[in-house]
């Protein structure tokens, strides 16, 4: 699946910190790792292969996002 709009997730030590929207057909990696390093994240991920978008606050394990337990 290709969402229409670009969405990435921020992370920082796991959890989701931001989420940012690019334009339609961006994938830049300068972009992105200027957003990263800006921001202190440690990594980034295209939610385009995920489909659907995390909340702030989720965790990731490498593979899988998950809402916290209430």
């Amino acid at each position: 699946m290709h969402l229409p709009e670009h969405p990435h997730a921020f992370i920082t030590g796991g959890i989701v910190t931001n989420i940012a929207v690019f334009a339609e057909d961006d994938h830049d990696g300068d972009i992105l790792a200027a957003v990263q390093e800006a921001g202190g994240h440690d990594a980034w991920v295209c939610l385009c292969a995920h489909g659907t978008i995390p909340a702030i606050g989720d965790t990731w394990d490498g593979t899988t996002f998950t809402h916290p337990a209430p």
